[in-house]
């Protein structure tokens, strides 16, 4: 997991500005941000 992610409190230009691995639902679950889904590996649009 990775702990310096608040999804709370971050905003989608954070999200691009720093290059973070959630900008889609199989990002964030490959890297460990989100708990895998059924069918994540099709969510790759971006958030």
């Amino acid at each position: 997991k990775n702990p310096e992610i608040d999804l709370k409190t971050l905003t989608r230009q954070q999200i691009f500005a720093d290059n973070l691995p959630c900008k889609s639902i199989k990002s964030a679950v490959e890297a460990g941000i989100l708990p895998p889904v059924n069918g994540y590996e099709r969510m790759t649009a971006l958030i």
